[in-house]
Parts: structure tokens; C-alpha cells; sequence
């Protein structure tokens, strides 16, 4: 259904870019930037939150190393950095942002999803994208009431609003219109002090229990390890590369190896570089010739084939599947990135059906993402998500997918990206080249089962999160209400 609204001229003097969207409009004239609707105790974000002067480290060698943090590497909405995915650099390949200054950092870019992080105190400096604002807090003793009250629902419908930008990629938050966002004061006579120390130590059990999760990595290696007989031993020396399984490894260091004219004919592209014929990936290739393999396209129903560059509609009925949306082998879908109906029909490449594979194709940190899609709805994938319909009857897309995750898999695509920087792509022909086992259906199930159980065991985990996250909000609510 579409909408309209009238506006006056004096409407349009409101905002610094003369918008006339009527989410915009509606938030700031009538509702007069209050995120939580109309009251008398209400302060703009201004009076808790002083933005600090941006420093940068142009791209290029840096004097000394630093850690940074990567927008795509970090879980939104929770209010906590995952220091495993911050890597430690002595180089970058863009101008970065000084974050190790201020007390909190917001991310303009995404703000509804919630990239919004407390930062302690390093010993490196830390440095991320230029699309983080870092902050001071004004009342830095009420850090966490402040944090969580930045990510309610209500606050991250306010950023929603204020949003300008065609595309979900150029959606920016215009940081002084985030200050001029009017929240409730803190209550009088609440007790701030505890409420906040209960918010801090709500946060620790969080971490204790994120730190239960992140083992999950081990669990499918050790499953797979002993199904193939390899050593567990191998995923550390493999050590981190650009793929998504490998961000949490130890770092590589400098490779070299030496090439015999052979072994360039094992790759059909005749490749030379150290990435394909180095030591430690030939053994894995050597532990892969042991099995009995098939290659991955020759189990699809449909060529394999990445998705289309959506036109997003605000008020489209299709969601779109993006590679932020691949999260622990599941499709966590946006509610905010559309597409309509009629361009679903028309882009039949990128229609995602139940029990299709979904992989990240393209970016460091993300590529190898993997996904099955089990919604049940209509989805429409981008240009960035390759689609993998695999013939259920011969191949279980849970077992490609788990075996996908593991060393004898991602190292296929850590061999097989083309690319360099953060500009990697792994194509769909080479993807249909992926050799994976070849097993029965019941021997498949068999290994996934085993996988599952430890899955079972994270979900359990996410449910503590989601209790204890909601009793973070709810002391949030008995500050200010």
C-alpha cells in the first residue's frame, strides 16, 4: 500500500538535507524526535554523549601495530565487541578512525541493527571504520544504562527514521541528528548506581555464556576429524586467511614453498601462487584424496549460480538475504531490506527456495559464510549470496553445509578465492568444482546428527542470552519509567 503525506513548506527547513519522507517528517514534526512518544522528562542525546574529534590513520604501514575492528566482523545489537574477530594489523588498505579515545563508538552506517559498542581501555590503540563515531559519555559512571538504553527497540526505530540513503549499503545516520534524539531522563530517585552495576554484571554472565558458544568451531572439527581421520591439529596450522570458519584462528606469518612443474597441474587454472601449493594446503588436499569425494555441482538441481543486485522497496513484500544475514549456518532475516513481489518473480537467479545452500562469495572476513535456508518463505538473494540447490535425495544440505564449515572445506576455498585486499571473490564455477564426500544419505545424517547435538546445546545457550538480555532492558525501562 502506498503512502502519502502533506507537507508544509516550513516542514521541509526541519532538516539540514530538505527531506520530505513521511517516516522522517513524522518523527521529528509530530512526534518532535522523542523516540519513546511524548513526555515532560525528556533531554536530547546530547546532554549524555559528546562526540570527540575524529583522528585517523591513513592507509598503508603503520608506525605501530594496532587492533581493528571490522563493522561486518561484529555481531549487532548486543552492545559487546567480539574481541576474537579484532584482528591485530601492522597495515591497512583504508583509511581508518581512531576509536581508542572515546568511551563508546556508534557506527552510522546499519544504526537501526545496532552497532553500538562500550569499549574498555587497551593497550593498542584501536581503529576501525570511518563509519564509526566515537563518543565520550557525560556521565560515564551510568555506561551500561546508557549503552543499552542506545539499543531498545524504540531508540533503534528512531535511527530507522532518520536514515537517509537509497540502498541499505548508503544508509547513513546523520550523526548531529542522532544527538538531537530526545529520550527520557533518568528517573529521580532511581537508584543508577545499581541498576547499572546490575546491567554490568547481566553483561558478564553474557560473555561467559558467548564464550561457551564460540567453542562450537572445535565441536564440528573434532565430529569431522574423526569421521575422516585427520589430525584436529590441522585447523590451527592452516591458521586464519580471508574465509569466515578461519577468523578465529591463530595468525599465519609469512609463507614460502617450493613448486615442482607437476604440481601445477593440479590446479586448472595453472596456479603459482604460495596460497594454492603451500605445505600445510597440499596435506589437507592429501587427506582429501583419501576419501571418496564428488564434486559439489554435480549434485545441484539447478546450476550454480549467485543471486541479483536487489532494488530495494521500502514497501516490498520479499525479503533479501544479504551475506550479514548467514549467521550460525541460519538465515537470520532483516526486516528492513525489501524487494517487490514483481521483481521476485522477474529474478527467478535469485529466488531462494527451502533446503537451498547459501555461501558468501565475495569480502575478507565474509566469504565462506554458509547458510541453509529452512524459513518457509519467500527470499531474494544478492548478488554477493551464491545459491546451492543441492538434490535432496542424493545430498543433505546440513552435511554440505557442516563439511563446508570444516578444514577439509574452507581450505578448498581459502585454495580457490581470487582476488586480493578485501576485493576476494570465490565464483560459482569454482564453487561447483568443490569436491565434498561421497556418502549415503544415511551415513550423512549419521555425522550431522552428531553435529546437531552440539548445535542443541548452543541453542540452549542463546536461550540464557535472550533471558538475561531481556531483563537488561527491563532494568533500562525501571530507570527511566
Amino acid at each position: 500500500m502506498r503512502k502519502c503525506a502533506v507537507i508544509k513548506d516550513k516542514a521541509l527547513g526541519i532538516s539540514t538535507q530538505c527531506r520530505c519522507d513521511t517516516k522522517y517528517l513524522s518523527f521529528v514534526s509530530r512526534d518532535c524526535w522523542s523516540a519513546f512518544g511524548p513526555g515532560e522528562r525528556l533531554s536530547p542525546l546530547s546532554e549524555l554523549l559528546t562526540p570527540l574529534p575524529v583522528s585517523k590513520r591513513p592507509k598503508g604501514d603503520l608506525e605501530t601495530g594496532c587492533l581493528l575492528v571490522n563493522i561486518s566482523d561484529q555481531e549487532p545489537g548486543g552492545g559487546m565487541l567480539d574481541w576474537d574477530r579484532i584482528a591485530a594489523v601492522d597495515e591497512i588498505n583504508s583509511d581508518k578512525t581512531v576509536l581508542s579515545d572515546g568511551d563508546l563508538i556508534v557506527s552510522k552506517l546499519g544504526m537501526p541493527k545496532g552497532y553500538i559498542y562500550l569499549l574498555p581501555e587497551t593497550e593498542r590503540e584501536l581503529i576501525g571504520s570511518t563509519e564509526f563515531i566515537p563518543y565520550a559519555l557525560r556521565k560515564p559512571d551510568m555506561d551500561y544504562l546508557i549503552l543499552y538504553l542506545l539499543l531498545t527497540p524504540e531508540m533503534r526505530n528512531a535511527y530507522a527514521c532518520l536514515e537517509t540513503g537509497k540502498t541499505p549499503s548508503h544508509k547513513r545516520v546523520n550523526p548531529e541528528e542522532f544527538l538531537k534524539i530526545q529520550v527520557p531522563r533518568f528517573r529521580e530517585g532511581a537508584d543508577t548506581g545499581r541498576l547499572n552495576e546490575g546491567i554490568r554484571k547481566r553483561v558478564l554472565e553474557i560473555e561467559a555464556l558467548l564464550g561457551r558458544r564460540e567453542k562450537i568451531q572445535e565441536k564440528l572439527e573434532a565430529v569431522f576429524s574423526q569421521a575422516f581421520q585427520y589430525d584436529m591439529a590441522l585447523p590451527a596450522r592452516f591458521g586464519k586467511g580471508v574465509s569466515q570458519p578461519t577468523q578465529s584462528l591463530p595468525p599465519r606469518g609469512r609463507r614460502s614453498t617450493s613448486l615442482a612443474y607437476g604440481a601445477l597441474f593440479r590446479s586448472p587454472a595453472l596456479r603459482m601462487s604460495v596460497r594454492f601449493h603451500n605445505e600445510i594446503t597440499q596435506a589437507l588436499a592429501e587427506v582429501l584424496r583419501g576419501i571418496p569425494t564428488v564434486k559439489l555441482g554435480s549434485l545441484v538441481l539447478t546450476p550454480v549460480h549467485r543471486g541479483c543486485s536487489p532494488r530495494y522497496k521500502a514497501e516490498g513484500e520479499i525479503p533479501v538475504v544479504k551475506t550479514a544475514h548467514l549467521r550460525d549456518g541460519k538465515v537470520a532475516v532483516s526486516e528492513e531490506e525489501f524487494v517487490s513481489a514483481c521483481d521476485y518473480e522477474r529474478d527467478e537467479r535469485a529466488q531462494v527456495q527451502d533446503g537451498d545452500l547459501l555461501i558468501a562469495s565475495t569480502g575478507k572476513g565474509s566469504i565462506g559464510k554458509a547458510a541453509v535456508a529452512w524459513s518457509g518463505e519467500r527470499l531474494y538473494a544478492d548478488s554477493h549470496i551464491t545459491i546451492i540447490r543441492l538434490d535432496r535425495e542424493r545430498y543433505n544440505p546440513e552435511f554440505a553445509l557442516c563439511f563446508l564449515q570444516s578444514v577439509l572445506g574452507y581450505f578448498q576455498i581459502e585454495r580457490d578465492y581470487t582476488g586480493c585486499t578485501n576485493q576476494v571473490d570465490i565464483y560459482p564455477d569454482s564453487i561447483a568444482e568443490l569436491l565434498v564426500p561421497d556418502l549415503t544419505l544415511e551415513e550423512q545424517e549419521h555425522i550431522v546428527g552428531k553435529v546437531r547435538a552440539e548445535l542443541d546445546r548452543q541453542d540452549s545457550i542463546q536461550a540464557e542470552i535472550a533471558r538475561l538480555r531481556g531483563e537488561i532492558d527491563a532494568i533500562v525501562r525501571e530507570a527511566v519509567f
